[in-house]
């Protein structure tokens, strides 16, 4: 089976901090029920890391096979050295096909906690074309200026979810549409 866009073998790749897998695996599974109102489920493939650290270039080569990268951010991938899994599957991500438009408009990141934008930026030194697409929080601060993680099943958690995946839909439509 292929992917919704005709060139991929996935339409999405999520990717993420070792620490972050349960909540990953959870996101993965509500952005695919609302992606599949808008797509169908036949065609719709997303990919969600590995990680398997006895075949380290199985999820780079995945990611040069993919439309979409989403990318979920804890602040400790940033520092330096960062996420070595992530970087390979940036790099691969990178060599993905031209035909499906800039780097940079075709990656999304998504925050767990508060994150510095200048060290993102820094750390996606390598998008040289553009800029980073979207960006989406899952946490906010309260009036006391503590910072708190969006709930699975909570409204916001599910509003920032059906938000990121109509934008996903528009972007593979759109992607779709440019090949034809």
């Amino acid at each position: 089976m292929s992917a919704f866009v005709s060139l991929a073998k996935h339409d999405v790749f999520i990717t993420y901090p070792m620490a972050s897998y349960k909540w990953a695996e959870y996101f993965e599974h509500d952005l695919r029920e609302e992606l599949e109102q808008f797509l169908p489920s036949s065609e719709l493939k997303i990919y969600l890391a590995e990680h398997n650290q006895f075949a380290p270039s199985r999820d780079a080569d995945e990611a040069e096979r993919s439309v979409l990268l989403i990318a979920v951010f804890e602040s400790p991938v940033l520092s330096v050295g960062g996420d070595r899994c992530f970087r390979r599957e940036w790099e691969g991500f990178c060599r993905s096909p031209r035909e499906f438009g800039p780097v940079g408009t075709r990656f999304m990141t998504v925050s767990l906690e508060e994150t510095d934008h200048q060290s993102m930026n820094q750390f996606f030194e390598l998008v040289r074309d553009d800029r980073l697409s979207q960006r989406f929080e899952f946490q906010f601060k309260a009036k006391a200026g503590i910072s708190h993680d969006l709930v699975r099943g909570s409204y916001i958690y599910r509003t920032k979810t059906v938000e990121i995946a109509a934008y996903i839909n528009w972007r593979l439509h759109q992607i779709k549409g440019q090949l034809n």
